[in-house]
């Protein structure tokens, strides 16, 4: 045994150095990669490991800034900001959901179960559980003096005037960015700039009392003074909605501007939606969130014919008391162009061309100015670009000159009458101002003032350039005066003013033919004529019990006008004409 065990020993130690020698080998190959390891952390990858350190002890939070007001031409608030109080609770450490959520029931007004569900499927998240609170509903819940239930500041968008002006004062989103009308167009003012907390957090991401803080102060954003007036805002939106209850139209705009100014004191149309609905954040309202003013393009029809006298006259292609021989129909290619009614009327001044809305006649002008002239007065009354007004979503209109394909010299006689040129609402309306304003095209006006911190940025009227003459602007003033006084209807006169207007019935093309019962009935005047101060636009979409914008528009047009200018205070004239 002696000799078995002597040998089995032997062959142990034998063996050993090799089994010795790997263990070695293993602990530096181990101890290779764990230096290697801290080299590559400690040393190469310092600065990224520094960083997931720092931000493990630091937290950032963004102090959102008090949104400016818009107020209306007067200073009263449209859309202002008010602090509420959102209710939020911890329900990882609620050891009884149900008592909680019975007794914030009580206090809040609200549904039991409800509440109870929001505690129950929270997880480790914070429930929230009802936003916008009420003073008196928050004092309640602050009484209960519950626990792991708190509250958080969020700001709400308020409009005092209910849904007035909706379309054009638009709305905010739930990152209280704008996204609609003036809220978006001016959101950079009004949203003002993100403030900051950064302070030093312990593992449980609480606050170290003695740790660094750094405090940037969010800065508030400014208040805009615009130019809507609230009666004249209500006025148009009443008188909208008349609209819509006698003609049933698809849509109906109506624009109110001070022609001097170029303001806009009113804007609205419809369908539209409310900023007093709740619900006005429904998907099914999303197409309404434009601004058809400025957005939508229609023919205007025969109101153009104001654009295209006002330049033949000055342009000195036609004389105001120039004739022509209306045969009621007029060649041109192998196009026949012929008056509304189909009647020729003989022997036409230029004046009768407005009163009796004559195509031949306007066709007449056109052929006198040339292509060349009369398409470079109508871009310079601002038809065929942006009025850069601020207002988002802002279409260009259509304007197909001689220098475009396909042109050809019917559209130089179609053109003449506002048929197969397309203009927004806002342009036909700015248009004619050209008129009421002597001459001068003014820029739209949708904010007067920007009020910040900083101090008061007043955004005085802008005058674009001059279009026509004082004489030229005169001339057309008494023919449309003469349009609206030997009217058949009269339904834009008014007892005691002098109103200068024009209406027009514009057929809308369908499948690629114009249809005669399909239109857009408008109208568009100022008064008083011989010193504007309301220039009206009236555009109905598809009348459903009349075509015609003398019958659909014109009275509109009229009891807003005489609204406007006894609200005014201004007088009519003695003589009552």
């Amino acid at each position: 045994m002696g000799g078995r065990a002597g040998r089995y020993y032997a062959n142990q130690l034998g063996e050993s150095p090799w089994r010795l020698s790997a263990v070695v080998v293993l602990l530096a190959v181990f101890a290779i990669v764990v230096v290697g390891k801290l080299f590559l952390m400690q040393i190469v990858q310092h600065g990224y490991y520094l960083g997931l350190a720092t931000e493990e002890h630091r937290s950032v939070r963004q102090l959102q800034p008090q949104r400016g007001t818009v107020l209306a031409r007067d200073g009263a608030p449209l859309a202002v900001s008010v602090p509420y109080e959102t209710l939020l609770a911890d329900a990882t450490h609620m050891t009884d959901k149900g008592d909680v959520a019975r007794r914030l029931a009580t206090a809040l007004g609200g549904n039991q179960a409800s509440l109870a569900a929001k505690l129950t499927t929270a997880g480790d998240k914070p429930a929230m559980l009802q936003s916008s609170l009420s003073a008196e509903q928050a004092d309640r819940v602050r009484g209960l003096h519950l626990l792991n239930v708190y509250f958080e500041t969020e700001p709400l968008r308020l409009h005092p005037e209910g849904g007035l002006a909706s379309q054009v004062l638009g709305f905010v989103g739930r990152d209280y960015a704008g996204l609609a009308g003036l809220e978006m167009a001016w959101n950079d003012e009004l949203g003002g700039r993100l403030g900051s907390v950064e302070a030093e957090v312990d593992t449980a991401g609480d606050a170290i009392a003695l740790g660094a803080l750094d405090y940037v102060a969010p800065v508030s954003g400014a208040d805009l003074l615009t130019t809507i007036d609230r009666y004249t805002q209500r006025l148009v939106e009443q008188q909208l909605n008349a609209a819509v209850e006698a003609h049933n139209p698809e849509s109906a705009t109506i624009i109110v501007l001070e022609p001097r100014t170029g303001a806009i004191l009113a804007m609205a149309t419809r369908p539209s939606y409310s900023l007093a609905d709740p619900d006005y954040l429904e998907p099914e309202n999303e197409p309404l969130y434009r601004i058809p003013a400025v957005s939508d393009v229609y023919e205007p029809g025969s109101v153009f014919k104001v654009i295209t006298m006002s330049a033949g006259i000055d342009s000195g292609a036609v004389q105001p008391d120039e004739t022509y021989d209306d045969k009621g129909y007029v060649v041109e290619g192998d196009v026949t162009i012929r008056n509304a009614d189909g009647i020729g009327r003989g022997i036409q001044t230029m004046a009768e061309i407005l009163q009796k809305s004559l195509n031949t006649g306007s066709s007449y002008v056109a052929r006198k100015l040339g292509p060349d002239r009369f398409y470079q007065y109508v871009r310079a009354f601002g038809f065929g670009e942006p009025t850069a007004v601020d207002l988002p979503g802002e279409a260009a209109g259509l304007v197909r000159d001689n220098k475009a394909s396909g042109w050809s010299g019917s559209d130089l006689l179609t053109n003449s009458f506002g048929q197969g040129i397309a203009v927004t609402p806002l342009q036909m309306a700015r248009g004619v101002a050209v008129v009421a304003n002597g001459g001068l095209l003014m820029q739209p006006q949708i904010v007067r003032e920007v009020r910040s911190a900083g101090g008061v940025r007043h955004i005085a009227p802008q005058t674009v350039r001059r279009v026509i003459s004082p004489k030229t602007a005169s001339i057309l003033t008494n023919m449309m005066v003469n349009a609206v006084d030997k009217s058949v209807v009269g339904l834009a006169k008014l007892n005691g003013y002098r109103v200068a207007g024009k209406s027009g019935t514009a057929e809308i093309l369908v499948d690629g033919r114009y249809a005669p019962n399909d239109t857009v009935a408008s109208f568009v005047g100022f008064a008083p004529a011989d010193d504007p101060r309301f220039l009206v636009l009236v555009a109905v979409t598809r009348p459903k019990d009349n075509i015609w914008g003398e019958a659909v528009a014109a009275p509109i047009f009229a009891t807003i006008m005489q609204d406007l200018l006894a609200h005014a205070g201004v007088a009519p004239a003695l003589d009552g004409q």
